[in-house]
């Protein structure tokens, strides 16, 4: 049955958001080389937060005694 609330789940909705960064990435470094480069730190420290959500998520799916 699907859910009522419109909403998409947090683990979908940050897969999406780390698809879209990889998408932005790869037009930023082939549309303007430079501002890539100006910009790998920030963007790489996204990705990486957004990997840790990730992986925190997946953590706390897996544990049966989590809330969530």
């Amino acid at each position: 049955m699907p859910s009522s609330n419109p909403s998409p789940r947090t683990d979908e909705w940050l897969q999406d958001q780390m698809r879209a960064l990889e998408s932005w990435i790869e037009e930023l470094r082939v549309a303007d080389p430079a501002g890539y480069r100006a910009r790998l730190e920030n963007i790489e420290a996204h990705r990486s937060w957004l990997r840790d959500q990730i992986a925190q998520l997946s953590q706390l799916n897996s544990n049966p005694y989590s809330p969530f």
